[in-house]
């Protein structure tokens, strides 16, 4: 049998960076006069990048932003978040411990909508670089490379590795913890699971809910593809 393909999200499912980009979003819109709250920034903007969600905050507004308004406000969210982020990272419950158990039975990917820099000195920082087989970030494939995208590119890549070396991978599962990883993950002969506390009615898009992964087992998870079917 072949080794599984995990996808993981960067967002919300390995790292916590929910408070820290809600309110680098936030304090960055507020100057443009574009207010948002917390439900508003779960539903449009989580797991998105910095800018992809500034751009989809201004659509729509009175205030129309021109692209030097949208490039102003995108580098106010990037220098808070970063900032944030100097200041130390947290990962989620049970997430390094899952991703290490992970790599030892299957081939494992992240999806980051961050650039190369932030996502790496990230995972450097928490031990795991050594445990993903392709990392994908914001700044892979141009600017005009969609989520989606992204998600599905780092994909062929790991379904590639096994292939070449087992023949082709019969379990594709990718976990997320925003709405927006959830969509972007969906792809043919791929399993989707919302992780740890998303809204129920965002976990509905997805193929089934795990509420953490703390002692969460590979064994248990490939029983869990086997149900959703």
């Amino acid at each position: 049998m072949t080794r599984p393909v995990f996808l993981l999200e960067f967002h919300d499912l390995l790292v916590d960076t929910r408070a820290a980009r809600f309110a680098a979003l936030r304090e960055a819109l507020q100057h443009e006069g574009i207010a948002i709250d917390d439900d508003v920034y779960d539903a449009r903007f989580a797991g998105l990048s910095i800018a992809d969600a500034v751009r989809a905050a201004a659509q729509g507004t009175a205030l129309e932003l021109d692209e030097t308004g949208l490039d102003l406000a995108t580098m106010r969210a990037t220098a808070a978040q970063m900032a944030a982020a100097s200041r130390g990272i947290t990962l989620m419950p049970g997430a390094a411990e899952f991703v290490r158990n992970a790599a030892s039975r299957a081939v494992v990917g992240l999806v980051a909508a961050t650039s190369r820099t932030e996502t790496m000195h990230v995972v450097e920082l928490a031990g795991l670089a050594d445990q993903f087989s392709h990392i994908g970030c914001e700044d892979d494939g141009g600017a005009h490379t969609t989520l989606a995208e992204r998600w599905q590119g780092v994909r062929r890549r790991l379904v590639a590795r096994v292939s070449a070396s087992e023949g082709n991978a019969a379990v594709m599962i990718a976990l997320c913890g925003t709405g927006a990883g959830i969509d972007a993950a969906k792809g043919p002969g791929v399993r989707v699971f919302a992780t740890g506390a998303v809204a129920a009615s965002i976990a509905f898009r997805s193929d089934g809910w795990i509420p953490t992964l703390e002692r969460l087992t590979v064994s248990e998870l490939l029983a869990l593809e086997a149900h959703s079917e």
